[in-house]
């Protein structure tokens, strides 16, 4: 498979066996073999063969029928898709999983979270809200004051 894809590719370039050798910087002999089934390019050549094509190394194999490399593929603008969260709250979980999908580190994280606080602004604090449970002085749940009963019965 390889030999009639090489000698296919050379003559789509209009270029000969010699030509094509002293591009490979190996002989015309060795073209000719590698067009006639009789030898194997190694890996190096290979990759020059398929550099020099532009194609990838395993469709000069035959194992796939586009000879194209793949493009590579851009990373996601993980800004714009944290902006894109209808609040704070949501921007800062997608922030988080995007880390995780992607393997972003610890520090791209925490400067990606003051980015959306910067975007949202800071949540007011509701009014009329209850204060939380269990600070000095502040009633709670009464959990623990149920438990304090039962101790002392």
């Amino acid at each position: 498979m390889f030999n009639l894809i090489l000698k296919q590719l050379r003559e789509n370039q209009g270029l000969s066996q010699t030509d094509l050798g002293k591009i490979l910087n190996v002989t015309q002999q060795t073209i000719g073999h590698y067009e006639k089934g009789k030898r194997e390019p190694n890996q190096e050549t290979l990759n020059k063969i398929a550099d020099h094509f532009g194609v990838t190394t395993d469709y000069l194999l035959g194992r796939v029928n586009d000879p194209s490399p793949p493009k590579k593929q851009e990373p996601p603008d993980y800004n714009a898709i944290i902006l894109s969260a209808p609040n704070l709250g949501e921007a800062i979980v997608v922030a988080k999983n995007l880390q995780v999908k992607y393997g972003l580190s610890k520090e791209w994280l925490h400067k990606a979270w003051p980015m959306a606080i910067e975007h949202f602004g800071v949540p007011k604090p509701v009014e009329d809200a209850e204060p939380a449970a269990h600070s000095n002085g502040v009633p709670g749940t009464g959990i623990f004051e149920d438990e304090k009963k039962k101790d002392k019965e």
